[in-house]
């Protein structure tokens, strides 16, 4: 048996590669934004397909299973692109209610009685965080550059391509 030591060069390559993936709702948490206070879910998801993609480098990243949220909020200025989002992910939307406050509370409810469990594909990439000092400031070594931290998965809700399916139709 032989062993291939990894090229250096394999390690500049994303953990998740821009590209379309099927994900999987694994969780929805109903709560306030913090940032805004406005009605929020953050919707837990996690990477099923492809298992593995190969970057362009030729390195293999196994993306199956990576999890991350992805956070739609109903905000005035967000609400018009959290329904679009709810559509394109399948969410059976309830007929308009009233008044504002008891239409968005409707669409959280139907969301979170539809999305546990069902799978939909999406535009997810992955990026390079610096580590943050205490003043929230990227840290850097003694020549100056920034110090990388973690790689993070973005699942924005504006990467949502839709084709919702239980995950027992997969």
């Amino acid at each position: 048996m032989s062993y291939n030591r990894p090229k250096a060069s394999d390690t500049k390559a994303p953990l998740v590669p821009r590209l379309v993936y099927r994900v999987l709702c694994t969780k929805i948490v109903n709560a306030p934004s913090k940032k805004t206070g406005a009605p929020m879910l953050a919707i837990d998801v996690q990477i099923l397909s492809p298992e593995q993609v190969t970057n362009p480098n030729g390195a293999v990243s196994l993306t199956a299973g990576i999890e991350g949220t992805m956070y739609l909020t109903f905000g005035d200025k967000a609400l018009a692109n959290t329904i679009v989002a709810l559509e394109i992910m399948g969410v059976p939307l309830p007929d308009a209610a009233s008044d504002q406050e008891t239409d968005i509370a409707n669409m959280q409810a139907a969301a979170e009685a539809y999305l546990p469990g069902m799978t939909f594909e999406m535009v997810v990439a992955s990026k390079a965080e610096p580590m943050m000092g205490p003043d929230n400031v990227p840290l850097k070594d003694s020549a100056g550059r920034v110090i990388g931290g973690f790689e993070r998965a973005d699942f924005s809700s504006f990467g949502i391509v839709g084709l919702p399916k239980k995950l027992s139709d997969l």
